[in-house]
């Protein structure tokens, strides 16, 4: 099995990349895997959680091997929780520099309870993702939960053949995505996409340069034939399928509320040139201004 781990900032077009290459009969996905539903929301299929045939066999296949399984909770997603102080925090950051995150890693090596938690969480994120691919006789698993701390654990697991799909989008759409839809004030919204790329660019640091594929929302729009063929290609699954989005009953994404609308339909949303204030552009530029260019955008 290979895991391709896809890291972005939110409202960056990962539901979409679930949807494109969950379509693809080689690959397995769930999209946001270890997010956290509530039992009685609508997997994308348009059933219940807790009625979906889908997520029901993959528990009972779980409960097999004596692994816990709550569609609502995997309790797999590694990041600081509430409560765990200074100490959990410093475990999960990612410094600017990698031998200060090793040095980091020298003073917890004696164990921990967030190396431990760390340690399970990955193993039951990795088999779980075996057994679904199993279940499904594929031989690629895609987790699109986004979160950049998560690949630093993923890298550290013997023997997982591990990818990374690097996505970004123009910070300015992102921030007036989360503005309009998750109701951020401005300065919220750009700390929020800041923090997300600075630690997708820190976290790519774990990994072989062949192993992440570097993708920017823009580019796939404008070309999506050519994007998805080169992402095929990237995973390790023939590129030449035709994919087909028509029959809902075997979606199982979780994500945004795309999920429940996707028809295979790809659009760029720019909304932001309209949208957004001088005021928000200028705090943008000023804090994070800078990460944008590095990324690729400019004017």
């Amino acid at each position: 099995m290979r895991y391709v781990y896809l890291c972005s900032a939110a409202h960056s077009g990962s539901t979409l990349i679930a949807f494109l290459l969950g379509a693809h009969p080689s690959i397995s996905t769930v999209g946001e895997f270890g997010a956290k539903v509530s039992a009685r929301g609508k997997c994308s299929c348009g059933t219940p959680y807790s009625e979906c045939p889908f997520w029901k066999e993959w528990a009972a296949r779980a409960a097999e091997h004596g692994i816990a399984f709550q569609v609502e909770d995997l309790g797999i997603n590694l990041e600081p929780k509430p409560g765990d102080g200074f100490r959990g925090d410093l475990f999960y950051h990612l410094f600017p520099s990698k031998w200060i995150d090793g040095l980091r890693d020298l003073a917890y090596s004696k164990g921990s309870p967030w190396q431990r938690q760390a340690r399970l969480g990955v193993e039951k994120a990795v088999r779980l993702a075996q057994i679904l691919c199993e279940q499904e006789r594929t031989s690629v698993f895609l987790d699109t939960m986004k979160n950049p701390l998560q690949v630093r654990f993923l890298s550290q697991h013997p023997g997982l053949d591990l990818k990374m799909i690097a996505l970004v989008r123009d910070g300015r759409g992102v921030v007036n995505s989360l503005m309009r839809k998750e109701k951020f004030s401005p300065e919220r919204a750009v700390g929020a996409w800041l923090w997300s790329n600075r630690n997708l660019l820190r976290v790519s640091r774990y990994m072989q340069a062949e192993d992440v594929f570097w993708l920017r929302l823009e580019d796939l729009c404008a070309d999506s034939h050519g994007k998805i063929r080169d992402l095929f290609r990237f995973c390790g699954v023939d590129e030449a399928e035709n994919l087909d989005f028509s029959d809902r009953s075997q979606q199982h994404i979780l994500g945004n509320t795309m999920r429940l609308s996707f028809d295979g339909t790809i659009r760029l949303d720019e909304a932001w040139r309209q949208q957004l204030t001088p005021e928000v552009l200028e705090l943008f530029e000023r804090r994070a201004g800078w990460l944008n260019r590095q990324l690729g955008y400019r004017g």
